[in-house]
């Protein structure tokens, strides 16, 4: 998952990622890779999941081609 499809989920800033992800500051996400890791990803679901945020399906499968190519 690209950092700037996470900014997407929420909103349209980092501001609203981080408020979503229990109030992080921007400046803690900016320095997020544009290639989130594993646990950031699982940050930014389990908050899409929290606010019933529908994820788009080619995020999910981004997300499993990555895991199995490890």
């Amino acid at each position: 998952m690209k950092k700037t499809d996470a900014i997407k989920l929420f909103g349209t800033t980092l501001s609203d990622l981080g408020k979503a992800l229990n109030n992080r500051c921007k400046s803690a996400i900016s320095r997020w890779p544009d290639d989130l890791d594993e646990d950031q990803i699982n940050m930014v679901i389990g908050a899409a999941v929290r606010r019933r945020i529908k994820i788009p399906k080619i995020l999910l499968e981004t997300i499993k081609i990555k895991k199995e190519n490890k």
